[in-house]
């Protein structure tokens, strides 16, 4: 099993700020999102499975391995030509911001928040808040 990482910056604009897409084969299992403010401005957040991922992710980029070089299949976007929906239920939310500037989700190695091939989590911002300086590790 492979662990693999990767840092972003995400916009301050309201719906998908960040789409966490699984390759066409292999699952994957996240087992952390960390999210630090740009900006002391309220930012309510949430992560889950969107009903239609996002068509066409113009900024994807592939997730670096921590240890042995091999390769995932796990991409970031954080813009689309057409963006994922709204999930219709979260596993996380939070809201940053005046005071409470960072956060850290985990969930236990071996066995994290599953993504399944051809799928994909979003990171949702329910309002127009500040960007987002983050990152998320993987376990394929």
């Amino acid at each position: 099993m492979g662990r693999f990482a990767q840092g972003f910056r995400t916009t301050a604009t309201q719906n998908a700020v960040l789409e966490l897409i699984a390759g066409a084969s292999d699952r994957a299992h996240l087992v952390e999102l960390g999210l630090t403010l740009c900006a002391q401005t309220l930012t309510p957040v949430g992560l889950g499975y969107p009903a239609a991922i996002g068509v066409t992710p113009s900024s994807s980029v592939t997730f670096l391995s921590e240890a042995d070089g091999a390769t995932c299949e796990i991409k970031a976007a954080l813009a689309w030509n057409t963006p994922p929906t709204t999930p219709s239920y979260f596993y996380r939310r939070a809201t940053l911001g005046l005071g409470n500037d960072e956060l850290v989700w985990t969930w236990p190695a071996g066995g994290g928040l599953l993504l399944l091939p051809s799928t994909s989590l979003v990171l949702w911002l329910f309002a127009v808040g500040s960007a987002l300086d983050g990152w998320a590790v993987f376990e394929q």
